[in-house]
């Protein structure tokens, strides 16, 4: 997917570590339900959902060593299940199909083709798991994909939109209490904002040289001048809104109540994401 959403090594603990390894073997473990090929797409976003879903009560988390599909050879590894885990994949799948199908759409290239027919089976298994989660989010993913197509300079608008799908993936799980889904709706949308302006900034070279729909660009009227230029001109306005979105996503995951894993969630939500947005930002 983006993989923004990951921790910052350094500052988390061994058994933090470990534990975060486990929730990320055990989701691949979880995707392989759906199909062999639809591990390659396991993403640390997803991972950061199951842990974060599992996190919110005080259910099982079952954690068994097993040896790894992809690497047989290597030694046996903690794997955590949770009742959290067919969620987590399918939204994975979900999310993956649509990245390859929007990718096969604006690039023309075969591979995503290919991509897109060998993941339609596990698509279509995901969407039968989670129907109303498939519903919204192809129904989103469209709308977003007609406001770039209209080539919008306004940040928020495509911004916003593609926040609703992050918004439903934290909010719409069977197995969370329903008292919470307004605040997981309203993390998760502050979530996907920032993931969604961090992208673009990011891409801003490779969506000049193929000419792809980028909001910076537009709102910013890029034409022509240096990239490290352009960058530098509009670094203030990107770095507040990115910051802004994180802020906003603090306060709303201050407002829940954390069974468990609280310190690899603090460092994800408080230092993971501001190391990624300066790196991005000062292109490190």
């Amino acid at each position: 997917m983006f993989g923004y959403v990951i921790p910052l090594k350094p500052e988390l603990k061994i058994k933090d570590f470990q534990k975060y390894r486990a929730y990320y073997c055990g989701l691949c473990k979880e995707i392989h339900n759906y199909s062999s090929l639809s591990r390659l797409s396991l993403s640390y976003d997803a991972t950061f959902l199951y842990i974060f879903l599992s996190s919110l009560a005080n259910d099982e988390e079952n954690i068994v060593e097993k040896r790894c599909v992809v690497n047989p050879l290597s030694k046996k590894r903690p794997v955590c299940n949770t009742i959290h885990a067919d969620y987590a994949a399918a939204s994975n799948v979900l999310l993956s199909w649509h990245k390859f199908s929007d990718a096969a759409k604006d690039d023309r290239n075969i591979f995503y083709y290919m991509l897109k027919w060998l993941y339609s089976g596990p698509y279509k298994h995901a969407s039968l798991t989670c129907p109303k989660l498939s519903e919204c989010m192809a129904r989103d993913l469209a709308r977003l994909a007609q406001i770039e197509e209209e080539k919008t300079a306004d940040l928020d608008i495509p911004a916003n939109e593609f926040a609703k799908v992050t918004g439903n993936l934290f909010s719409l799980s069977p197995n969370v209490d329903d008292e919470k889904r307004e605040t997981l709706f309203s993390f998760g949308f502050n979530l996907g904002r920032f993931i969604y302006l961090i992208d673009a900034y990011d891409d801003i070279t490779k969506d000049i040289k193929s000419k792809s729909y980028n909001p910076f660009l537009l709102k910013y009227k890029y034409s022509n001048e240096d990239i490290g230029k352009f960058k530098k001109r509009i670094y203030e306005e990107a770095s507040f809104n990115l910051y802004y979105s994180l802020a906003q996503a603090a306060r709303e995951y201050e407002k829940l109540e954390i069974i468990k894993n609280n310190d690899i969630l603090d460092n994800i939500i408080y230092l993971g994401l501001k190391n990624k947005t300066i790196s991005v930002l000062e292109e490190k």
